[in-house]
């Protein structure tokens, strides 16, 4: 554990499994100065485990070892321990984008806790324990450092039934029934339950978002003179820029904003501005969410336009000046920072999530 202010680390777990027993090392330190002390003691745990292969969850612990091997000196290069840092293994890169488990996030406390594993403290986070550690600096209340080692120690044990679970799905995945694959899924074991999955299969096959746009459709052949089917005059096609896109004409909300006050040409005239009555305006495209789901919205930024009595120029409103080149709003910009920060999923599969979600509301335009 660290306090990221002062990039001290004054807490070092090591849980051991041996395929025998278990054990675990609460390695403390009580100021910076026993920094180098913890380190030194977790090194000589290392070197006494034959072969020993460090796991972690994330790139905390990659960055802590790199740390103090640039502090309190590199190790031998060839010695198992050495070995063991530089093949750390992260066991979210094996997860993130392979792996995925009926939760909303990677976070080790939502994976671990689907798997059984539970934390003495209920209100134990990463937040709390940087507040648990400064109070016990202040108070040396042993009770605080007794819940900091319980909730490392708890952390270590999280981790290892985390690992224990991905070494079952990696060799049994066939086997389990509770395991499935994205791109080839199991056949069912039913024949009343195959029956409905071919079925469904081949609606799949033809059923896509954009299908009505990809078929051709094929009318009885008439003739010029059929009275049935009359010539229709051609229209013309006009062709949009790329960069400019239709929005859908949807009751959306409207948000009526102040037009603009001064001339920025010339400020040593602080004239106020006459309103006109014409009005600018500039719609965007959002998600409104809701307690059971999200819908589509249509935000349109409305204001009156102003005219400077000097320059005689027309000035739109900032607000709607300041959104104008863009497509997307607040909502959906949350949205795909939350695809992307929490449930830590790729570009890629962000694109398609929203293709998928604007196309199931409507045409995407």
């Amino acid at each position: 554990m660290v306090l990221p202010d002062r990039d001290f680390y004054y807490l070092i777990g090591v849980r051991i499994n041996s395929g025998e027993s278990i054990s675990h090392h609460s390695l403390w330190a009580d100021g910076p100065n026993d920094e180098e002390t913890i380190w030194r003691r977790f090194l000589d745990i290392l070197n006494a485990v034959k072969n020993p292969v460090l796991i972690c969850y994330g790139n905390y612990e990659r960055i802590f070892l790199k740390r103090m091997g640039e502090r309190y000196g590199k190790l031998r290069e060839g010695s198992a321990v050495a070995a063991a840092i530089a093949r750390c293994v992260n066991v979210l890169s094996v997860i993130y984008a392979r792996i995925y488990f009926p939760v909303h996030s990677n976070r080790l406390k939502e994976i671990a806790s689907l798997l059984g594993a539970t934390w003495q403290s209920g209100d134990a986070s990463g937040l709390n324990a940087i507040a648990w550690r400064y109070e016990w600096e202040d108070t040396q209340a042993g009770m605080l450092k007794d819940s900091l080692i319980a909730y490392n120690r708890d952390d270590c044990a999280a981790l290892e039934v985390l690992v224990v679970e991905l070494l079952g799905v990696i060799t049994h995945s066939q086997s389990r029934a509770d395991v499935n694959f994205a791109d080839a899924p199991k056949m069912p074991l039913t024949e009343r339950a195959a029956e409905i999955h071919k079925t469904l299969k081949n609606v799949l096959r033809s059923a896509y978002s954009d299908y009505g746009k990809a078929r051709i459709a094929l009318s009885a052949a008439f003739t010029k003179t059929d009275p049935v089917f009359p010539v229709l005059p051609l229209k013309r096609v006009i062709k949009r820029p790329p960069n400019i896109r239709k929005l859908p004409v949807i009751k959306g909300r409207i948000i009526h904003v102040p037009r603009k006050r001064k001339c920025q040409r010339h400020l040593e005239k602080p004239t106020v501005l006459l309103q006109q009555n014409k009005t600018s305006e500039h719609r965007l495209l959002d998600l409104a969410f809701t307690k059971s789901g999200c819908r589509k919205t249509i935000v349109t930024y409305v204001g009156l336009n102003s005219r400077c009595p000097h320059c005689n120029g027309t000035f739109p409103p900032p607000i709607v000046k300041r959104v104008r080149n863009r497509v997307f709003g607040g909502g959906f910009h949350a949205w795909v920072v939350y695809l992307r920060h929490v449930l830590r999923l790729s570009y890629r599969l962000i694109t398609k999530a929203t293709k998928d979600l604007l196309c199931c509301f409507g045409q995407l335009a």
